[in-house]
């Protein structure tokens, strides 16, 4: 039987290409490492752009208070209460609250101020305002005062409010209104209103003089929530009774004493 027989070759690995030393060289220099301090700065350099880009854009006009809510002003605007806070437009985000408060209460009229942000532009203020409760008399006029002897600023008329002499006060009108301006403070306003003059003694204890011409010896300034109650009952146990009373002692609140026109003495 004949046939062509194939010659069969085993594979041969072709040699690899020849390279230069010079290309070797070379080749070697591409991928030499990168130095330790490049290697180190890399990642704080990444760090830096990331954390600009956020510093930037927490600084930018994204933040700024472009709305400011004012609640509890009664005698004060919201637009002054707003120019006084200096925040218009402030970035909400550094806002100091603290700072802005005390610049609030600096304003007479604002006993108590706080302040408060949300993001990304609104800033809320909410104030507690004083209220005159008596009219200091002074040269040309009279000096509103609050409860807590904070002059409010000046008027030509008291209204209903009452009235502290400086002629009566020890001190004048920079020291001697404290006490009789704290009892008038305490009262109610519908009793408050009926007072016409409040004054400090030379003993330190306090007198009202009512419209109804009725003297209240309010005594030391102690109790004075217990003595301003007891004044409220003992003028509506007069009006229900339908009688006139003179003095008012009230330096005991849980037995206060009335004297009436007729000469008796009563505890109601």
């Amino acid at each position: 039987m004949g046939g062509a027989i194939e010659e069969v070759r085993s594979p041969v690995e072709e040699p690899e290409p020849a390279v230069s030393p010079r290309a070797k060289t070379a080749h070697r220099g591409l991928r030499r490492p990168l130095p330790r301090w490049a290697r180190r700065a890399a990642p704080v350099a990444v760090i830096l752009a990331v954390v600009g880009g956020g510093t930037a854009f927490m600084r930018s006009s994204f933040f700024g208070a472009d709305e400011v809510r004012v609640i509890g002003a009664s005698h004060l605007s919201d637009a002054r209460v707003i120019r006084d806070a200096g925040v218009q437009g402030e970035n909400v985000l550094s806002l100091n609250t603290g700072v802005v408060e005390a610049r609030l209460e600096r304003d007479p009229w604002i006993a108590n101020a706080v302040v408060t942000r949300s993001l990304p532009g609104t800033v809320t203020i909410r104030v507690t305002e004083r209220t005159p409760v008596a009219a200091v008399q002074v040269a040309g006029g009279f000096e509103l005062v609050a409860a807590d002897g904070v002059t409010l600023g000046g008027t030509q008329r008291p209204g209903r409010l009452p009235v502290i002499p400086t002629n009566t006060v020890p001190g004048g009108a920079t020291g001697g209104f404290l006490a009789p301006a704290r009892v008038v403070g305490a009262l109610a306003p519908d009793v408050r209103s009926e007072v016409m003059l409040a004054y400090e003694g030379i003993t330190g204890e306090v007198f009202l003089r009512l419209r109804s011409g009725t003297v209240v010896r309010f005594g030391p300034l102690t109790s004075v929530t217990e003595k301003a109650d007891a004044l409220a009952a003992v003028l509506g146990w007069a009006g229900d009774q339908g009688a006139r009373v003179l003095t008012i002692d009230l330096r005991f609140p849980r037995a206060p004493s009335a004297r009436l026109s007729d000469g008796s003495t009563v505890t109601p």
